[in-house]
């Protein structure tokens, strides 16, 4: 019986590597040979069981992208019409539910978007995924407000939310964080 192939198996170590070296060293940063000394694989089979640079990176997205739009379905699902926009916002500021590593690899495919033309469409999907998630968890808070209050509030929360977890890797910044959620609050209480 011959021995079953380790190549799907591989795959997974190669891009739980690759995605570490992309969240320390951005897009550029990440080379097969910091990948390969990751993953602990000689760089050659790096290229054998996923491909070459480019290869990773459409992997890693393709990997990326379903995940954290899953996660925006289950923040979603925690809301309810009786959430109020402190308890929203503890739960989308909330250090306990915040994955830094997927942050830090969403800000780096972002700066790396304009190099590589397949992949910044599809980020653009999921910036709009995640804003409307936000919209649609607005209307479950507050559903008597207009339509365009939704979208321009869902801006300043995304835009909050990205620049707060975008400053987290340089350490605790506790009262920038808290300010930030309190004008989360005043912004969801504004429509």
């Amino acid at each position: 019986m011959p021995r079953p192939s380790l190549k799907a198996q591989r795959s997974e170590e190669i891009l739980d590597a690759y995605e570490r070296c992309v969240s320390r060293y951005g897009v550029e940063g990440a080379t097969l040979e910091k990948i390969a000394e990751e993953a602990q694989l000689q760089r050659s089979l790096l290229r054998h069981n996923v491909g070459n640079r480019d290869d990773l990176l459409y992997a890693l997205v393709d990997r990326f992208i379903p995940k954290t739009m899953n996660d925006s379905k289950l923040l979603e699902s925690y809301i309810s019409s009786k959430t109020t926009p402190k308890e929203f916002i503890n739960y989308l500021f909330d250090e306990s539910y915040s994955d830094k590593q997927s942050i830090l690899v969403a800000m780096a495919l972002i700066i790396a978007a304009p190099n590589y033309p397949k992949i910044r469409p599809r980020l653009q999907k999921w910036s709009e995924h995640f804003t409307k998630s936000i919209i649609r968890t607005l209307k479950q808070i507050n559903p008597k407000a207009k339509p365009s209050d939704y979208r321009i509030v869902a801006a300043g929360l995304v835009g909050i939310y990205f620049n707060v977890e975008s400053l987290s890797p340089l350490g605790s910044m506790k009262t920038f964080r808290s300010d930030s959620k309190i004008a989360a609050i005043r912004l969801i209480e504004s429509i």
